[in-house]
């Protein structure tokens, strides 16, 4: 009996071992499965952080060439000749600054609370009756509407030479001996006689200004926006002499701008006897010079809300300000609905 219980014992413990040998098993075969698992995982990290370097690695190569590539501009900056423009480029704009504190430094704010009339020569200016202004207003006049018999300019604006020569001589003789004049210098200088020599301003007695010219459609949507402070800004023009006269009024700050004469329609046709010069690119000119009234539109919402600008028989600018007709232009346009 003896030797059956310990047989039997025997075979217990071997079912016992045995259990346990297959559960080792198995978790021997899971532990292995985990390991293979793993290692491909660290395979599939070493892989990405193998491409992250490699990117890493491009990155700071460009960053390198880049940093060589500057070491290089300022190198040549300092060999080269680039060195002397940049003082010309402050020299100029020293000039200006100078220039212009003292033509307009005591124009901020001038007009508050007065209405001005902006005076320009389109075939709309056969229009304009003056009784629709106040009395009192200011008038501001470009080019040849000083020839313009119905107002009388307080101010005057000049500045496209090639055209202005052939009657700068006539507006001394003015009825408004108190006229102040402003003669514009295009910048840059874009062809041979369009600025008005520095002799001729300072013999007439009048002030001088410095405009940027954006002329052509090739070029008006890389210029810049309009001057807000006229003492250390030059002045923008989009192909019109309109351009720098406004600036000067809105730096006066008026209540109201009435716009005469200034149709943005055919640049050639004027109402006085004006000699204009053709552009090389008339499409292009009339071009820049329909998107400069819209960006300048968009100036005075932002810097000068609070001025009313009324365009005054509206050909180009309908639709731009509020719209003002007189009588006499209703009449021979009857096409214009006038609600």
């Amino acid at each position: 009996m003896k030797h059956y219980i310990q047989k039997l014992r025997r075979k217990f413990f071997k079912l016992i071992l045995g259990r346990q040998l297959i559960n080792n098993i198995e978790k021997i075969e899971n532990i292995a499965t985990q390991q293979q698992e793993l290692i491909e995982n660290l395979n599939r990290n070493y892989s990405e952080i193998g491409n992250q370097q490699q990117k890493f690695f491009e990155f700071l190569e460009n960053i390198f060439m880049e940093i060589k590539n500057q070491q290089q501009t300022l190198v040549n900056t300092f060999n080269g000749n680039y060195l002397d423009y940049s003082f010309e480029l402050i020299q100029k704009t020293i000039e200006l600054q100078a220039t212009h504190q003292k033509t307009f430094g005591s124009y901020k704010n001038y007009l508050i609370g007065k209405s001005v009339v902006l005076i320009a020569t389109g075939p709309s200016l056969n229009y304009f009756d003056p009784e629709i202004v106040e009395h009192d207003a200011i008038y501001v006049g470009v080019n040849a509407a000083f020839k313009f018999e119905k107002v009388t300019l307080d101010y005057l604006f000049m500045q496209d030479y090639i055209g202005a020569r052939y009657y700068l001589e006539d507006s001394l003789y003015y009825k408004n001996k108190e006229l102040k004049r402003f003669y514009g210098s295009l910048k840059p200088d874009i062809e041979d006689g369009w600025t008005i020599p520095d002799n001729i301003i300072i013999s007439h007695g009048a002030s001088k200004y410095y405009a940027q010219n954006v002329w052509y459609r090739q070029n008006v949507k890389n210029g810049w926006g309009f001057a807000v402070d006229l003492t250390s800004e030059i002045l923008r023009c989009y192909g019109s002499i309109t351009f720098p006269a406004m600036q000067f009024i809105l730096y006066c700050n008026p209540k109201r701008i009435y716009i005469i004469g200034c149709d943005v329609h055919n640049i050639t046709q004027h109402t006085v006897d004006q000699l204009v010069p053709v552009p090389k690119d008339e499409k292009g000119a009339l071009y820049a010079n329909q998107y400069g009234w819209k960006k300048l539109k968009e100036f005075i919402d932002i810097y000068y809300p609070g001025i009313e600008v009324i365009s005054v028989n509206p050909v180009g600018l309908k639709g731009l300000f509020k719209n003002v007709y007189t009588e006499s232009y209703l009449k021979e346009h009857p096409e214009i609905s006038v609600l």
